[in-house]
């Protein structure tokens, strides 16, 4: 029975809250306080109502004009017949008539139609954050009732009273004429909603007083229409006694058709598009659910809109206006799948609660063109509706069977991906290491997607960083051999054995197989020969997008385990939330890229889809709510915080043992990867950022004639996460160095590869910015002082090599045997996979798909060195 409610409040209240909220929204941003926000959202949605409601009360006055012709007779039947033979007649003359006893229910409309409207609004206004602590005139807070008089030192709330006396009236109004047995429910309603108001927020009881403002104005000017001119009934009684009714026609058809169409294509196809391109990002992986509920969701939502509140319009609004919404419908149809299919340009990276890296940007020209595409449609619509609506039909049913086939096929991939199995075996133990105060430790640490063009720029912003990285040697001229974790990070950890080219060549074995022996390298080679071996995120072991600790239980002697969820104290409240914006933005999602171009960066809002941002400091939402400029947000990324949380830990999870045996300690960490707006100058995480006094760290900047450039908010949070890590990093040697185990540590800091921002004019040769294969690679070996920065030719393949220099004696790969050396980058160019197919699940055979091939040498900053090798 849950399940049931949970469909019927999927259809009928979520579609109304969304819309409330963005209209709160839009209209908040024009006004100076929430309150006028208020009353204007009141406004709006009674003139969005004022249709319905108009209709409403010519049913109830048809309905009670009909039973006016009908009771003589029944009171007639009730007087002169008994039991079963008064039953048998009734249903005789009800038959004739052409009346039923459901009819009844025609004079509870208005009521019917204001509870999903109330519930809607009561949730939406309880829970706004926007309300908290703000004032409008003489109410104090609009978050609490408002306790305008007191009498006796006990609080009277004077707005819920004022609506009811407003309440009262209207029915007075509205009931002129009638007898209290026909209007009753209107007073009862008026003590209801009194003793359910009364002890609510007073933002929600002005709403409310509001609307019954609205709502007795309609009911005055009504009843002095309604006195000069009757008022036809939608369903009456003709002259032979005799209920009309109206049979359904192709137009019903058609309108039926079409908003099963939207609702297939808004809640269904394009969601599962959407998941389609990266299933594992929409699946839970610590609480193991999968992304069939993001489906069923956004798919009861566009039922709601596209079918039971459109098809209340329909119903409602009578034969007047059904061949005009038909076509509205049918418009809506055509169009959004020309707009879909048509024109939506290329968008970009996305993540998961559907908000663009960069928010989509669209030519005049280009929105020109969509503008008159769409009114070709609306031209072609009407041609075929007006004299073709059975073609119509078969068109729109043809797109339905087709979307329903492609969304099958599509959720069926999906369902391919068994995410109980890709998660693997997690630990149990508590997450620590172990560092030697008198043995040589070597400690690496793989930042995914640190940005190394930045890092001298961080080093100015932050010089204390320089002090703090002491020891260190910078190496910026650096190259990946991928563009993506799959194909970077197998040499990165087991050497130039395990470059995308070498894997390729040993096709008998799988990818994954072939990755499980590069991660296992460093530990295995490590703990042979007397070291403790740990790593902390063995990244894809098991060839899982969670890695799957078995591939370590023929080795006991290494520690391997999970970092992802069991440092973020904040975690299980984070991930409700982000969920619950999924379940929000899907539709919104959807009706954006179906819109006009014109309209999409109003319906898109930075990502936020209209939404009301929270300003308080209690609630916690996932994932941050950006605002114009990136200068200002709110709330808390779920995945940042998993990683930073761990790099906030380090000191806590490093022991300390005084033996002579040496420990190697692998750390694989996403700060870097996961995007966010943080607090400067401190370069924190907060729930309300505001960072409008630090403007000058958050333009484009120059150091050494090279500028860096921040052309948007992607680049502005990439550059935000690089710093926040650093800066961890930093106080974790700190704490070493007060320890005494920093100068016997031997560190490397390096990413798998780094990202196409165009931050830097002088990486973009042609069609590639070179800054995606350009890891950051730091370096620090035992007892070395002082920053230096070299412009040796470096791969990220290097540091299994370097992890082993001088610690181990001619170093062996336990799996090949082959010696592990860097020979491999001085006889010849260095071939980079420039491939985006980066699915461990798809692209996981003997050997990667095809993809794009450029060879480089000596110096990634020379275009000259660049060459394009093709596809293959």
């Amino acid at each position: 029975m849950s399940n049931v409610i949970r469909i019927i409040w999927l259809i009928v209240i979520r579609p109304l809250e969304i819309l409330f909220e963005c209209i709160f929204t839009i209209v908040d941003r024009f006004m100076p306080n929430p309150g006028f926000t208020l009353i204007v959202l009141s406004l709006v949605v009674s003139f969005l109502a004022l249709p319905l409601y108009l209709r409403a009360d010519k049913i109830q006055k048809g309905y009670s004009d009909m039973m006016k012709d009908l009771q003589p007779r029944i009171d007639q039947i009730k007087r002169s017949f008994r039991g079963d033979e008064k039953v048998m007649i009734l249903q005789a003359y009800y038959k004739e008539t052409g009346y039923s006893p459901v009819m009844s229910l025609r004079g509870s409309v208005s009521l019917l139609l204001q509870i999903p409207f109330f519930i809607s609004m009561y949730r939406l206004i309880s829970s706004l954050p926007v309300l908290t602590g703000v004032s409008f005139g003489p109410i104090r807070d609009l978050s609490l009732p408002d306790s305008m008089m007191n009498i006796g030192g006990f609080g009277i709330n004077v707005l819920p009273i004022l609506m009811t006396l407003i309440n009262v009236v209207s029915s007075i109004v509205y009931g002129k004429g009638k007898k209290f047995s026909e209007q009753w429910q209107t007073y009862l309603l008026a003590a209801l909603f009194l003793i359910l108001l009364y002890t609510s927020p007073s933002g929600l009881v002005l709403y409310w007083t509001c609307n019954n403002i609205f709502s007795l104005l309609k009911n005055v000017v009504t009843g002095i229409a309604a006195s000069k001119k009757g008022q036809a009934a939608s369903a009456t009684v003709n002259k032979a006694g005799k209920v009309s009714r109206r049979r359904a026609d192709v137009t019903d058809l058609m309108f039926i058709l079409c908003g099963l169409f939207l609702s297939v294509f808004l809640g269904i196809y394009i969601p599962l598009t959407v998941i389609y391109s990266s299933p594992m990002e929409f699946i839970d992986l610590t609480n193991l659910t999968g992304s069939g509920g993001y489906i069923v969701t956004s798919f009861f939502i566009a039922l709601g809109v596209c079918l039971f509140w459109a098809g209340i319009y329909y119903v409602v609004l009578g034969e007047r206006y059904r061949k005009q919404i038909a076509y509205v419908m049918t418009f809506l149809s055509f169009s959004s799948a020309v707009n879909w299919f048509l024109f939506d340009k290329g968008t970009g990276n996305m993540s998961t609660v559907l908000r663009y890296d960069v928010a989509p940007e669209y030519s005049l020209t280009y929105s020109v063109v969509n503008l008159l595409a769409v009114i070709g449609t609306a031209a072609v619509t009407l041609i075929l509706v007006k004299r073709y609506k059975k073609l119509v039909n078969y068109i729109i049913v043809a797109g339905i069977v087709t979307l329903s086939v492609i969304s099958v096929l599509n959720g069926a991939f999906i369902g391919t991906y068994n995410y109980a199995a890709l998660t693997g075996r997690d630990n149990e133990d508590e997450i620590t290491w172990t560092l030697s105060t008198e043995g040589r430790n070597v400690v690496v640490i793989m930042l995914d997607r640190a940005l190394s063009p930045v890092f001298p720029y961080i080093l100015d912003e932050k010089p204390e960083l320089i002090e703090q990285f002491d020891g260190f040697t910078y190496y910026p001229n650096t190259v990946s051999y991928g563009c993506y974790t799959n194909f970077a990070v197998p040499s990165l950890f087991g050497g130039y054995e395990y470059t995308p080219e070498n894997m390729n060549a040993r096709s008998d074995l799988t990818i994954g197989q072939k990755h499980n022996e590069a991660i296992k390298v460093l530990p295995v080679l490590f703990s042979e020969n007397g070291f403790r071996s740990y790593f902390a995120n063995p990244i894809y072991a098991g060839y899982c997008w969670v890695p799957d600790l078995s591939e370590f239980d023929d080795y006991p002697d290494i520690t391997a385990f999970n970092t992802l969820s069991k440092l973020n104290t904040m975690r299980d409240s984070m991930t409700a939330n982000q969920k619950e914006i999924r379940d929000r933005n899907f539709v919104l999602f959807s009706i954006c890229r179906t819109a006009p171009v014109f309209l999409r960066s109003f319906i898109y809002d930075e990502g936020v889809y209209n939404a009301p941002v929270a300003v308080t400091t209690e609630a916690v939402t996932a994932p941050q709510n950006l605002l114009p400029g990136g200068l200002r947000a709110t709330g808390y990324d779920l995945e940042f915080e998993d990683s930073f949380s761990v790099l906030r830990s380090l000191p806590e999870i490093t022991e300390l043992t005084d033996d002579t045996n040496g420990s190697l300690v692998i750390l694989e960490n996403d700060t870097t990867h996961e995007e966010m707006i943080l607090q400067l100058p401190e370069y924190e995480s907060a729930l309300n950022v505001d960072n409008t006094e630090y403007y000058d760290l958050c333009i484009d900047r120059e150091l050494n004639g090279r500028t860096m450039h921040f052309e948007n908010i992607a680049v502005l949070m990439n550059y935000q996460v690089n710093v926040a890590a650093l800066m961890k990093l930093g106080d974790w040697f700190d704490w070493m160095r007060e320890n005494g185990v920093y100068d016997n540590t031997r560190i490397i800091i390096v990413s798998d590869h780094g990202r196409d921002l165009g931050m830097f004019d002088d990486m973009i040769f042609g069609d590639i910015d070179t800054m995606i294969c350009n890891p950051l690679f730091l370096v620090k070996d035992f007892d070395s002082h002082g920053f230096t920065v070299s412009d040796e030719f470096m791969t990220n393949a290097d540091t299994a090599f370097l992890a082993c220099e001088g610690v181990i004696d001619d170093p062996v790969n336990p799996f090949t045997g082959n010696p592990i050396t860097n020979d491999e980058k001085y006889e010849g160019d260095i071939h980079v996979f420039f491939d985006d197919d980066h699915d461990i699940i798809r692209n996981s055979g003997n050997t990667f798909f095809p993809g794009p091939w450029y060879s480089v040498h000596d110096n990634i900053f020379d275009e000259d060195n660049w060459e394009y090798l093709g596809e293959y």
